[in-house]
């Protein structure tokens, strides 16, 4: 049997995202969602599930050895099912300062930071991650309100000199998470190929 280190590491999926975590049968497949990695996922034997309209995977083995795995080395996590939003123009920051509890004009350039956008009455609808640029804002929302949220931004990007672009068709997402993920970033990208060889892919840190 594979041990931790060496099993794939199941997608990490939030209560919050999906009302149900129902096993679904293969014909009802065709009506769900799927990230770009979906085949993957199913080729290396994860359990599928309809996580909010969305087919993907909950676990691939034992949930103490994917914990186990993740907290000892690294696990790579699939967030294709996130929302993916840039906020670009003269005013995005000041915009996104409007909907986001965090003050973004305050974060440091290629830093993140969660924060939450709130209703005007202070209920929150969503918390999200700000990753802020020279003088755009780059914001992933959950799988579950990437309408409501798109709306909500739009909405109060009226009057102010920016665009809200829905980059969630667009892009894909993964998270490499864990004590050895930078090790194992390095190492895996410097015996894959130089990144400067890729003209597809630029170098951008976030911290």
């Amino acid at each position: 049997p594979s041990s931790p280190r060496n099993r794939p590491c199941a997608t990490f999926l939030r209560e919050q995202d999906h009302p149900s975590h129902r096993p679904i049968a293969m014909s009802d497949t065709q009506t769900l969602k799927q990230t770009p990695l979906h085949d993957v996922h199913a080729a290396l034997g994860a359990r599928m599930i309809d996580f909010g309209g969305w087919h993907m995977p909950v676990q691939y083995g034992p949930i103490l050895d994917e914990v186990t795995c993740v907290r000892n080395a690294c696990g790579l996590f699939d967030l294709g099912h996130m929302g993916r939003y840039h906020v670009v123009g003269p005013d995005a920051i000041r915009m996104v300062d409007t909907v986001a509890t965090n003050f973004c004009a305050k974060i440091p350039v290629g830093s993140i930071r969660y924060s939450l956008f709130c209703l005007e009455n202070g209920n929150p609808i969503d918390d999200v991650l700000l990753y802020r640029e020279e003088r755009d804002v780059f914001i992933v929302v959950n799988a579950g309100n990437r309408e409501r949220d798109l709306e909500h931004l739009r909405k109060h990007a009226e009057g102010f000199d920016c665009e809200v672009i829905d980059e969630s068709e667009d892009l894909d997402m993964i998270a490499l998470q864990g004590q050895n993920s930078v090790a194992f970033f390095f190492f895996k990208q410097e015996a894959a190929y130089e990144i400067s060889e890729c003209t597809e892919v630029q170098r951008v840190l976030f911290r």
